[in-house]
């Protein structure tokens, strides 16, 4: 029995705590493209925000998923299992430098935190104190993705999806660029890969921050089709984080209707 919107939204109002949008009521994904519960497909521009980086149900995670929870779902606390050694060595081998161990962690926070306790202790055998440490104001603490199993990591390197997220992500962020030559609520694009932002201002020259207009934004694209997102600590950037299996011509399509919304506000 399908539910309609409105039931949707109360229940959200009765169960959950509150976000910044609702719909869409999103049930199933395929690569990039997702459906809501009354069968409205749309682009997915945020995968995740940034941890989906296969897409949605690539075949090859959803087998390896279906294989691991038939065979061991958790592994008791204080024991080893082979997922987790491979996946640690695979890590070792990608990484740059001499990067060797890995620390699995189930949030940002953990990861945070073990950052800081390993700083310390590498002070403490250096003979320092390490009695202080520095953070960064208005910065983001990361983001974790459990997808990101041995599979995954396979899939990225088969299908050279590091290599499409550079060469698709430059040509992505010249385009964005050009769109902030042309509009003048618009001050910076930036970003790296596929990780991209675009800052929405009241004008150019004093680069006040625009969170109405940033909102408008995501909420015309989404009519459109588009799932985009709006992050920072004055809630005016675009977050635009596609999965790395993003295509050229799938950014052309996005850049027309990015351009139109943009030209209606």
């Amino acid at each position: 029995m399908q539910m309609s919107t409105e039931t949707l939204l109360q229940e959200v109002d009765d169960y959950l705590l509150p976000l910044p949008s609702y719909p869409p009521f999103i049930v199933k994904g395929q690569g990039m493209t997702v459906e809501d519960h009354q069968g409205n497909t749309y682009q997915d521009f945020m995968a995740g925000p940034g941890v989906l980086n296969i897409g949605h149900c690539h075949p090859d995670i959803v087998e390896a998923v279906r294989r691991q929870v038939g065979t061991l779902t958790q592994c008791p606390g204080n024991t080893h299992n082979l997922e987790s050694i491979q996946l640690a060595k695979k890590l070792a081998e990608i990484t740059p430098g001499d990067l060797k161990k890995v620390f699995f962690c189930n949030s940002g926070a953990e990861a945070v935190e073990g950052a800081v306790k390993i700083a310390k202790k590498y002070a403490a055998r250096n003979g320092k104190l390490g009695l202080a440490t520095i953070a960064l104001e208005h910065s983001f603490h990361g983001r974790l993705s459990f997808s990101l199993s041995l599979t995954g990591i396979e899939v990225i390197q088969r299908e050279n999806l590091v290599g499409n997220a550079a060469e698709t992500g430059r040509y992505f962020l010249e385009r964005l660029k050009e769109s902030v030559d042309t509009y003048p609520f618009l001050g910076e694009a930036r970003g790296r890969g596929l990780f991209l932002g675009v800052e929405v201002v009241k004008n150019k020259a004093g680069r006040i921050p625009d969170a109405g207009r940033a909102k408008q934004i995501k909420n015309s694209m989404r009519d459109r089709g588009y799932l985009i997102g709006v992050t920072g600590n004055f809630s005016c950037v675009i977050r635009i984080t596609p999965p790395l299996i993003v295509t050229p011509q799938a950014v052309d399509a996005f850049m027309q209707n990015w351009n139109q919304t943009l030209n209606g506000l």
